[in-house]
Formats: C-alpha cells, structure tokens, sequence
C-alpha cells in the first residue's frame, strides 16, 4: 500500500506532500490543476517512467534542474519502506528503494503493482499489438515468479541475434542463437499461454457485468508470434532468409498479441467507442481479480484519470462496485466530486483533495 507521496517540481507542482486513504483517493479541480501529475508522479514510482511523457524535459517544472518524488510503503506485514527517484534535465536519473540503488523496475513493479485507465488507455482494443503484449506480461509477471528472468533472456538473444542478422551468410551462423531463443521462447509463450487461460473465464464473467447486451458476441484470441503448425526453431530457419534482408527478427515471442472478437471481427471495427471502454474495463478488472487471488494481502494500485469522460454513470456504478470490492487502492480524478458519485457511494470511508495550481488541500465530499 502507498502510504503517502512527496513530489517537487514536477510540471506545476513546486511541492506537494499527502497522505493516502488505503482503499481510495480522489483528487478533484480543474483543467491543468496537477490532478493527473500527482497520478504521474505515482505512476513514476511504480514503472520508473511516466504515461504522459518520454522525455524529462517535459515533466521538471520550468527552470528547476531535476524533479524528485518519493513515497512510503507499507508492506504485508506492516512494515515500512520508502521509495525514491530523482529525474534531471541532464538525464542523470536515480531510484532508490530503502536507501539502496534500483538497477531495474521490476522491483518497484514487484512492490507497487499498478493499472491505470486513462484516456489513452482505452485504445487497448485498436492501439499497437505492443499494448496487448504488455497487457498480458503484467499479469504474467505477477503470476510467474520466473517470468522476469525468461523475459529477459528473450529480449537479450533477439538483439544479439538482430546484430547478427546484419552480417550472416548463412543460417548456420545463427544456429547456436537461435537453440537458446527456442527454448526460452517457447517456456514464455508457455506462461503466456496459461495466464490468458486462466483470464478467460474470469474475463467472460467480467464482460456479462460490464457489456451484458453483446458479450456474448465477444472472444479473446491469443497469439504467440509464429505459425501453430511449427516450432520457434523451424519458424526461426523458416523465416532465416527475409530476416537476413532486413537485418531483424520478425517472428518470435516478441510478436505475441491478442485480439478482442465481435462474432470474429476486432472489437473495435464493431463496437461503438463507449462500449470499447466497457471492454477495457472488464479486461482490467478481469486482471485485477486474478491478481487479487495470487496475492490476496497486495493491494494493487489503480490510477483512474477523469474517467467521468469515458463511462456512463451506470458502467460507472457497475466498474466501481466490482473494483472496490477487490483489494484494489484507487487513486481517481475529477473536475467535480459529483462526477464520481459511484465510488464515494461504494466507499463511503474515503480522502479527498481539492487541487488547485499545483498545490493540494483536504475537502469533503460535496455532491452537485
């Protein structure tokens, strides 16, 4: 659980400090307010990147040299940890957990398991095979301890053999490469495999909440990035003499995708723009209930920006009520505390902050 956050000079946030409720926090004000920095900066924290920005120019506050955001954790067994990272104008970034070094963000995805909905996000259905892919390796990644590790490997051979493919003659030279992706890429197609199993049932259900008048019309496709009908080590020499022209690999677990179905078509060549929002939703909080049975004492932390603007009021009641039932934390916006009446309804026992020009204050819960 995040406790609570320190942020300094991060956009129009010169200094903020706050206290987090366990189970859920709104923030509320206008446009351009730093309702969403403050989702940012949490975001910071637990990816060790930003959903708004790649480069750090574009996040430290106008004339400061660096932004800094820190917050402190709250563990299964109560205990405390701080987290920490600094992000200069000359790209000399650092994180730190406890004081010690961060070499790689799994570990603070380890320890700050997050989802975000944003607007952005709600292009799950139509955006790049990349957002699928990443949307099953979240879940993977808190299923299979070993997954990480697998990943790694993977991504480790592709470039070594990308390098390769620049100068080979010939298939044999790629031979003792292409051994060790076949096998770590097919144990991580594997776990792909078993995890999107697993999500399909909870995600029917999910869907019968969220989309009961087509989801029965809905199917969720797995692809794992190379033929059915051959191996990763045939369809490597198979496809040995494009790769060679082009100097990159292009099949392979790197490719693995999914596709959601309307009776065969993609869901969003048939689906009206609010009912793809209701997919997603149900796909994030299918997810959220698995993560919840593997780690039923980790609150995972879901980041909802202005999500008044992408559901009704009743997809809203139905998406609150199964969200705050889990062990979710939930950090929300707004513009008026009225437009997320469905949670503060759910979750009576709740915190509020008005945001206004980058700096915070408690309010109450007042309803238009």
């Amino acid at each position: 659980m995040l406790h609570s956050l320190i942020i300094n000079n991060l956009r129009n946030i010169h200094a903020l400090q706050c206290e987090f409720h366990p189970k859920l926090t709104i923030f509320h004000g206008a446009n351009g307010s730093g309702k969403s920095s403050i989702l940012e900066a949490i975001h910071l924290l637990a990816l060790g990147r930003s959903f708004r920005a790649r480069h750090n120019k574009h996040m430290v506050q106008y004339q400061q040299p660096e932004l800094s955001v820190s917050g402190k954790l709250l563990d299964v067994s109560r205990l405390t940890h701080t987290v920490g990272m600094i992000r200069s104008l000359d790209n000399k970034n650092t994180v730190h957990f406890d004081g010690d070094p961060v070499q790689n963000s799994s570990l603070l995805a380890q320890n700050l398991p997050l989802q975000m909905l944003e607007p952005q996000s709600f292009e799950l259905l139509s955006g790049s095979p990349d957002a699928r892919r990443q949307y099953i390796d979240w879940g993977v990644f808190h299923v299979e301890h070993d997954f990480y590790a697998v990943w790694r490997k993977v991504q480790r051979i592709i470039k070594q053999r990308n390098a390769l493919l620049k100068k080979a003659c010939r298939y044999a030279d790629l031979a003792i490469w292409d051994k060790e992706l076949a096998a770590q890429g097919e144990v991580l197609h594997q776990m792909r495999d078993a995890y999107v199993s697993r999500l399909v049932p909870v995600l029917n259900q999910m869907l019968q909440t969220m989309a009961p008048e087509f989801a029965h019309a809905l199917h969720l496709k797995y692809s794992r990035g190379w033929s059915q009908q051959l191996s990763l080590r045939e369809a490597l020499e198979k496809h040995f003499p494009h790769d060679s022209i082009t100097g990159y690999t292009h099949i392979g677990p790197q490719r693995a995708t999914m596709q959601v179905l309307h009776d065969g078509q993609p869901a969003y060549q048939v689906l009206s723009k609010g009912q793809q929002k209701c997919v997603v939703c149900a796909l994030r909080l299918g997810q959220s209930i698995i993560f919840d049975q593997e780690k039923p004492d980790t609150p995972c932390l879901f980041l909802i920006d202005d999500l008044s603007a992408e559901l009704d009021s009743q997809n809203q009641q139905r998406f609150a009520t199964i969200l705050l039932e889990l062990k979710n934390q939930v950090f929300a916006t707004c513009i008026n505390p009225s437009h997320l009446q469905a949670f503060t309804q759910q979750q009576p026992d709740h915190k509020m902050f008005h945001v206004e020009h980058g700096i915070i204050h408690e309010s109450t819960t007042v309803l238009a």
